[in-house]
Formats: C-alpha cells, sequence, structure tokens
C-alpha cells in the first residue's frame, strides 16, 4: 500500500525504489526477491499500476545507518523529510529498485490488515 501520490511517482519516473523501513521485522523484509511483480496499490485504494523488482537490499539499521540511507536512496525513494523522520525508529530497512512499472485498470482487493 502507497500513501496517496507515489503511484503516480512511480508512473512518471521520479520515484524508482520503494522503501519500506520498519520497527520489526515484516513484509517485504526478506520475503521479496529480484524479478518478483508487485501489485501497486493506494491505501484503501484499488491495485493500478504493477512493478518488477529488478535490485532488493535489505538492512538491519543500527541508529546511525539511517541517515547514510536516506543520503543514499533519499532522491530515487522521492519521499519528503517528514517520511525520514517518521520512520527514525526503525530497524529493518528494505529497498526495491521497480522497473517495468505499468498501470493497469484497477482491481479491488478486499483486505483487512496494514501489512504492505
Amino acid at each position: 500500500m502507497l500513501t496517496s501520490g507515489y503511484i503516480q511517482r512511480i508512473l512518471s519516473g521520479r520515484k524508482t525504489i520503494e522503501a519500506r523501513l520498519s520497527v520489526t521485522r515484516r513484509a517485504p523484509f526478506e520475503q521479496i526477491s529480484q524479478g518478483d511483480w508487485i501489485a501497486l496499490k493506494e491505501s484503501s485504494g484499488p491495485v493500478t499500476a504493477l512493478a518488477k523488482a529488478s535490485r532488493v537490499w535489505f538492512c538491519e539499521l543500527p541508529p546511525e545507518t539511517l541517515e547514510s540511507l536516506q543520503q543514499r536512496f533519499a532522491e530515487r525513494v522521492a519521499a519528503d523529510s517528514v517520511f525520514w523522520e517518521e520512520r527514525g525508529q526503525a530497524r529493518n530497512a528494505t529497498f526495491i529498485e521497480l522497473t517495468e512499472i505499468r498501470a493497469i485498470a484497477p482491481i479491488v482487493c478486499r483486505k483487512r490488515d496494514q501489512s504492505a
């Protein structure tokens, strides 16, 4: 699930990496692989795009590492400073390089949890 506006950034090519940071180990951490296809949807919305994971990085973060990851990936993640500030306590990170991105006709998925 993506917050509002991120799918358009992905479709336009401005956002080329999806970042998932969390305090605990949760999907997609160590559950996605290079070559996997990803269904993209905004929170509470239908799936409206697909993308291929061309490269995937997993990181266990000591506190000082998040800043260096932000410097490395910030432009390609296309997130504002609030995104990084809200994830300041994260200890696990997944970065997914997106390629072969395509918009699709909306597909409604009934989802009840908040996991990605």
